[in-house]
């Protein structure tokens, strides 16, 4: 605890679904998995305390948004798809205060495991 905060780290590992991320033609016509993984940092004193779910930072409902933001995007650069993923989350959930967010295509690159982005927020 800090200051009388309790701040918390929440995420997930490899969340895997199906979207349009590429700037390559092959990329545009089928969709393609993209794996991702996020920390989230947040003050969780009052759902500490409260025990009460409604004052936690939902991290199943974090992959929703990320999963409905790829995937109504279409986007060409994974930077403009964590950005936007950046934003949603921040207006979803305002008291996450940082985090870190990696996004990989594993099908990118025949001769590597995935490319991949990582950024903090």
């Amino acid at each position: 605890m800090k200051d009388n905060q309790f701040i918390c780290q929440v995420g997930f590992e490899d969340f895997v679904f199906d979207c349009i991320i590429g700037v390559y033609p092959e990329e545009r016509d089928l969709p393609q998995p993209l794996a991702v993984t996020l920390r989230c940092s947040y003050d969780a004193t009052r759902a500490a305390q409260s025990d009460d779910v409604q004052f936690a930072v939902d991290y199943a409902g974090m992959s929703e948004v990320i999963m409905q933001t790829a995937q109504e995007g279409e986007y060409y650069l994974l930077e403009t798809l964590a950005l936007e993923v950046i934003r949603a989350l921040r207006a979803r959930w305002p008291q996450v205060v940082s985090g870190r967010l990696e996004l990989r295509k594993p099908r990118a690159l025949s001769r590597a495991g995935a490319s991949l982005l990582v950024t903090e927020f």
